[in-house]
């Protein structure tokens, strides 16, 4: 070897820890990958949402008129919407995966199912106000 440095260089092996890649996915596609599994699982639930919402309410608002008795305040609200209701809970359907999508690309990936867990909330809570008043028809029959 000569001293100006002419010779062959020694490698330097650095060994880091990757914390960003899995099994050398980048993250960022492993994000699309994610958000891809998380509207799959959501479609359906937004789907339901509008067929409930167009076809549904105006059913059960005409199945409730015919009763005699006096609809619950709740009940009728959310009746009187009739068939608009299906593209307005679509409308909030998606705009809460976009909200919660842009709070997982910031902050944690796992953020991306939180919308199937409200919108599981919000078909309870519809399926609660139009079970109401078909309650008392259930306790006379019984």
């Amino acid at each position: 070897m000569s001293e100006t440095g002419d010779g062959p260089k020694p490698t330097l092996l650095y060994v880091t820890a990757r914390t960003d890649y899995r099994d050398g996915i980048d993250p960022a596609d492993q994000f699309r990958v994610v958000s891809y599994v998380a509207m799959a699982t959501a479609a359906p639930i937004i789907i339901a949402h509008l067929l409930v919402g167009v076809w549904g309410f105006p059913f059960f608002a005409g199945l409730f008129s015919t009763m005699s008795r006096a609809i619950p305040w709740p009940s009728a609200v959310l009746l009187s919407i009739g068939w608009l209701a299906g593209p307005l809970l679509v409308i909030i359907d998606v705009a809460t995966f976009w909200l919660i999508y842009r709070f997982a690309k910031r902050w944690w990936i796992g953020l991306l199912f939180v919308p199937v867990l409200i919108y599981l909330m919000m078909s309870a809570f519809i399926g609660f106000l139009l079970y109401i008043p078909i309650f008392p028809l259930i306790t006379l029959v019984k």
